[in-house]
């Protein structure tokens, strides 16, 4: 009976409404929590399935971009220290950035010496370098920036970077293509995209002056790796979370299924309103189900460097633009969930207080909405629907 009454809720609520209500038990309700348990494991597990991190070198992960936070990483003609009043601030950027200063000079040279050659080729080399560059003084840009790539000690790529570097006392994000089909690097004696050992970059100005210059968040990447093994000890948290959502919701829908008729000279008592509400919630269920099949429909979600590492305003944009569109799809997909459990809200009402259907729909469209909003405010500190 209990199984076939949490199917009716689906199919014929106006009229499983009625045996709930002479017999109301918790043990409903329940079981259709553990259900949804069960449903939003199965779509944290889809979630980490269909998602892949952009690998890095030196590892991100690990929440600091090594060669730009130890000096003895590099070798310049400037006096190089480390500076930690001015670096970028995000999650895979610790909170050191490399300083290069020279006094009365025209050019400004920095090697980063790779402690291991890294693999550039195809298909499994990494096939993109991302660093920051920010010039301090002079305040006119440079003639002539230029960044090497080494493979062995004496052979080279080079890439003319002075059209990027196009910012003087902010920090130049500059993402480059690498391997043999990048067409922007210019090569000599016959290097080696499969043993990159070092990388340098070059800085001249038409004039000399005293020169202050600063690099950050130094990555090869570009390899997409799975997320199952990162993440799959995360699965207990989808519990956790459906736990509390379920709770939340159950709680709150039946206190204003409770309060509203009350305020309307209703007489209501608790237990039965609270094991609608219960069943009301299945609707989380079928919910989960949709969002479980519109994630395995969806292409992979791919989460660059930009992404994942953090950096206030980049990481939001570039997150928005995997996740927007599915996100829109899941939003429009919430919002026919809510008049669905609006309108079997508007059964129950009807079946507690035998209210007129139009003092029903009013009724559970209020309290639907209230105790959604409860849930948002106290799950996520807004009232946002």
């Amino acid at each position: 009976m209990l199984a076939k009454d949490i199917l009716k809720v689906i199919y014929a609520p106006h009229k499983v409404f009625k045996d709930i209500i002479q017999n109301p038990k918790y043990i409903g309700p329940i079981t259709i929590m553990l259900l949804f348990i069960l449903a939003y494991l199965g779509f944290g597990y889809v979630q980490i399935y269909k998602s892949y991190f952009d690998e890095t070198l030196p590892n991100a992960q690990e929440l600091y971009d090594e060669w730009t936070e130890n000096i003895a990483y590099w070798n310049s003609n400037a006096n190089v220290t480390a500076n930690l009043n001015d670096a970028l601030s995000g999650t895979y950027y610790g909170n050191i950035s490399i300083q290069f200063s020279a006094d009365t000079s025209s050019q400004l040279w920095a090697q980063l010496n790779v402690a291991n050659s890294v693999n550039c080729d195809v298909p499994d080399g990494y096939t993109l370098l991302s660093f920051r560059l920010k010039q301090l003084e002079p305040s006119a840009t440079p003639s002539n920036v230029t960044l090497y790539l080494f493979s062995t000690n004496t052979s080279n790529f080079h890439h003319n970077l002075t059209s990027e570097f196009n910012v003087t006392g902010a920090w130049n994000n500059i993402t480059l293509q690498l391997g043999p089909t990048s067409e922007e690097w210019l090569q000599s004696d016959s290097p080696d995209w499969g043993n990159i050992t070092g990388v340098k970059f070059d800085v001249t100005w038409s004039t000399s002056s005293n020169i202050t210059f600063l690099a950050d968040g130094f990555f090869f990447h570009g390899i997409y790796e799975s997320a199952m093994s990162q993440s799959i000890g995360n699965l207990p948290v989808f519990a956790v979370n459906a736990f509390i959502q379920f709770t939340m919701q159950w709680v709150a829908l039946g206190g204003f299924l409770f309060l509203l008729p009350k305020l309307l000279k209703a007489n209501t008592t608790w237990k039965p309103v609270l094991s609608v509400a219960g069943f009301v919630q299945i609707t989380l269920i079928i919910q989960t189900l949709i969002f479980i099949a519109v994630f395995l429909l969806w292409p992979d979600l791919r989460f660059s460097l930009q992404a994942l590492g953090g950096v206030s305003g980049e990481s939001e944009n570039a997150l928005l633009e995997v996740l927007g569109s599915l996100l829109t799809v899941l939003w429009y997909v919430e919002r026919i969930i809510y008049l669905w459990a609006i309108a079997i809200c508007t059964f129950a009402i009807r079946a507690l207080f035998s209210f007129s259907w139009v003092k029903s729909i009013m009724v559970s469209s209020l309290a639907y909405l209230l105790s959604v909003i409860v849930y948002h405010f106290l799950a996520y500190g807004t009232i946002w629907l």
